[in-house]
């Protein structure tokens, strides 16, 4: 197996870049979100009970929350991993493993710039909890 080198500045600096625009991104998103589901609380007083499927306005706008709080809470997720992903460049630590310690492969840090794990080690963890096991750190 050949190590891999580590990220070189220029490459760590576009990893930057795109992390801080795609964090933006999420964080708009996020606030959208919460004002979209403060606007359905407030618009949750009116219900129209006249619809032929027997599901008033009431129940749309419940869903409506429901979907708008999960991608909310997904907007969440993603803005820590790119905080941690953001973090670990500042650390100079971005780009290894956290499992094996080697460095993950560029492209696939290109594909998924928060990825924490080399393809290996997430292909094993995910073969050996396919068979019941708890991943790599179990195989001793």
């Amino acid at each position: 197996m050949t190590k891999r080198q580590a990220p070189t500045p220029k490459f760590l600096e576009q990893q930057q870049k795109m992390l801080e625009e795609e964090r933006a991104t999420q964080v708009a998103l996020a606030e959208r979100l919460l004002e979209e589901i403060s606007q359905l609380n407030d618009d949750s007083g009116i219900i129209d009970s006249t619809g032929d499927d027997g599901f008033g306005e009431g129940a749309a706008t419940s869903v409506d929350q429901d979907r708008d709080r999960a991608l909310h809470g997904q907007a969440m997720g993603r803005i820590d991993e790119i905080d941690a992903a953001l973090q670990r460049i500042s650390d100079e630590t971005y780009g290894n493993c956290e499992i094996c310690g080697e460095q993950i492969a560029k492209a696939r840090l290109e594909a998924l710039p928060t990825a924490t794990q080399c393809v290996n080690c997430k292909a094993g963890g995910l073969a050996s909890r396919h068979r019941g096991g708890l991943g790599r750190r179990s195989a001793a």
